[in-house]
């Protein structure tokens, strides 16, 4: 049996690149040896993110290295680089195992580097790279997508989760004919069509979006809370379950739940795996989502969502479930509760199935591809 490298989010903190992982990981263990390796570079698969604490004369050499446009790489890193090597003599690929692997937020954040040394040594020692199901963007500079096309210019073949990534790497000057579009493979996830437990809950995902500023994570935390109370007195027969997948988002959360502990159809669900999520989501009517993959995993279980999108992923998703309508922005929270009431109330078909069945298919295809 061959064997490829599949990078990958093992070691994620967020229960929807865990998700993309194992769904990765066990459908190439069907045909492969698979060696895993997380994103950043560890072979060690922890199931939550280990970061690497730097001592004062490698924090101060990172940085003037950065200042001097130079690539930083620890120690710890280098010996990795060095067991990625030797890995590489019997590997038959290397494989980019979906998610979000190239954005970036700020003009000071390069994401491309660590992936690109990866496809680079992988390429000089002849082996070939494929990234599948990948989203990219967004970027603060025309400089980062630029580095972020180039890097994936060096793999095979590349498939995006959406069409928005994909176009975001030909405007970037990417070639057409290595990429194509797929679906994100957390929607393959197994069903196993067991009737739902209850179904008087709707669960609400929060989302505390750090990365655009204090201001505005103050006023979405504030929105959120006041959303809550809203969604309690309008429904005062369903429970009103706050969740995060995401453990940088639980602070958030717990203040969204403290502002509304009084209401007594107000609640709280601490989500620790996919299992649990799923299990959670066996009671639930209608999930209210701002993290893509709690949205994903959520019509995996045939569970009807709405949405709060803060980015253009979780708008690309209601795209692809061919339901545009079904979403309000993230910025607009505050002003849409009536709105978002009535989005969710409104009686639709859900053809689960369907777009299901076709994210099987593109999975399979993607795969096929590594030759």
């Amino acid at each position: 049996m061959d064997t490829v490298i599949l990078f990958s989010f093992f070691n994620s903190n967020n229960i929807g690149d865990k998700a993309i992982s194992e769904t990765f990981f066990k459908n190439l263990s069907e045909k492969f040896k698979v060696i895993r390796c997380s994103n950043e570079g560890d072979f060690n698969v922890y199931n939550k993110y280990v970061g690497e604490n730097l001592g004062i004369f490698e924090r101060v050499k990172r940085k003037l290295l950065i200042l001097c446009g130079k690539n930083y790489f620890s120690p710890r890193y280098k010996k990795f680089m060095k067991q990625y090597e030797e890995y590489l003599k019997d590997c038959k690929a290397v494989i980019i195992g979906g998610g979000n692997i190239l954005m970036d937020y700020s003009e000071k954040t390069n994401s491309h580097k660590k992936l690109n040394e990866y496809i680079k040594i992988a390429n000089e020692k002849g082996k070939k790279c494929y990234a599948l199901s990948v989203g990219i963007g967004p970027f603060a500079t025309e400089k980062q997508l630029e580095n972020a096309v180039k890097t994936l210019e060096g793999c095979e073949y590349v498939s995006f989760r959406d069409k928005a990534s994909y176009d975001l790497f030909i405007k970037g000057g990417g070639n057409p004919e290595k990429a194509k579009i797929s679906i994100d493979p957390v929607f393959t996830l197994p069903y196993d069509g067991t009737k739902r437990k209850s179904d008087n809950i709707i669960a609400v995902n929060i989302v505390k979006p750090s990365w655009y500023g204090e201001s505005y994570q103050e006023k979405t935390i504030d929105d959120y809370s006041r959303f809550i109370g809203f969604l309690a007195k309008r429904y005062p027969e369903k429970d009103i379950v706050l969740f995060s997948t995401e453990t940088n988002d639980n602070e958030g959360m717990n203040r969204v739940f403290d502002a509304n502990k009084n209401e007594k159809n107000v609640s709280l669900r601490q989500i620790g795996s996919i299992d649990e999520l799923r299990d959670f989501y066996s009671r639930c009517s209608l999930v209210i989502g701002a993290r893509m993959h709690s949205l994903i995993i959520a019509y995996s279980c045939r569970i009807p969502v709405t949405g709060l999108s803060w980015t253009n992923k979780v708008s690309e998703f209601f795209r692809i479930i061919g339901k545009p309508h079904r979403y309000v922005d993230l910025k607009a929270l505050g002003g849409s509760f009536e709105k978002i009431c009535k989005i969710s109330e409104a009686e639709e078909d859900w053809d689960f199935d369907l777009l299901i069945k076709k994210a099987e298919e593109l999975l399979k295809k993607d795969l096929e591809e590594i030759a």
